[in-house]
């Protein structure tokens, strides 16, 4: 599973995409849109994301220093859908 790992303590401020929102994914439903986001293109079977989405769940609730992001990109001219 991909992972990545950022200290933010000391972040710049940088301007952000027109669009874009930045959510703290706490729940089943929010953690469901972050795996499906790379499990497809990442090659995971479908059958694997109910695990992965209680994996990873497993993992918020034993360390609450643990958060996960994910940047919705909202489309505008005539796109549909989101991207994560």
């Amino acid at each position: 599973m991909p992972v990545t790992a950022a200290d933010l303590t000391d972040a710049v401020e940088l301007p952000v995409p027109q669009g874009l929102t930045i959510r703290h994914v706490t729940d089943r439903p929010g953690m469901r849109d972050l795996v499906n986001a790379y499990a497809e293109p990442l090659g995971f079977p479908s059958e694997a994301i109910d695990t992965m989405v209680e994996r990873k769940l497993e993992y918020l609730s034993r360390d609450p220093k643990l958060i996960h992001l994910v940047g919705l990109l909202e489309l505008t001219g005539g796109g549909s859908g989101r991207r994560e």
